[in-house]
């Protein structure tokens, strides 16, 4: 199945590096997070050099479904767990401070950009929900308890 992303766009090509280089910073991959990587560097001025192994938002970031959020699935309490309030904590800041650049940048084009509430779901283990607003709660995020979806499906809650 081909991404809808790709059906009536020309992304750029860029040639395949055959020398040794030197930059401050390399970015391996030409995805959404790469691509914000390396416009922030340019906004400063910082050599860098961006990689990729096939082409520009081919990989991961083609095949979605163009939504940008902070919640990866029920990751925070396991993120809590591992590493501690503060790296969980450094790693929710981190995508927040990157969704409100991708925020800023598509107010300044015709994107269709909406903000819209997010949801992580579990269709049969509410404990993992309360888990997860537990962990977000520590490291001081607002999180809700959403007893019913609009799904086509039966589910055990949302965060």
């Amino acid at each position: 199945m081909s991404s809808i992303w790709f059906e009536n766009i020309e992304l750029p090509s860029f040639p395949e590096l055959k020398k040794d280089i030197k930059t401050d910073v390399l970015i391996i991959g030409g995805g959404i997070a790469g691509l914000l990587t390396a416009y922030m560097l340019h906004e400063r001025n910082v050599p860098y050099v961006l990689v990729e192994k096939d082409r520009i938002c081919g990989g991961a970031t083609g095949n979605t479904t163009a939504k940008i959020n902070v919640s990866h699935g029920l990751l925070y309490s396991k993120l809590l767990k591992s590493g501690g309030v503060q790296n969980a904590k450094m790693y929710l800041e981190a995508n927040q401070a990157a969704f409100d650049k991708f925020s800023e940048l598509c107010s300044e084009i015709d994107c269709n950009y909406e903000r819209r509430d997010n949801y992580v779901y579990t269709i049969n283990d509410r404990k993992k929900l309360f888990d997860e607003m537990n962990a977000l709660e520590q490291i001081g995020y607002k999180a809700e308890f959403c007893k019913d979806l609009p799904l086509p499906m039966k589910s055990a809650g949302a965060v």
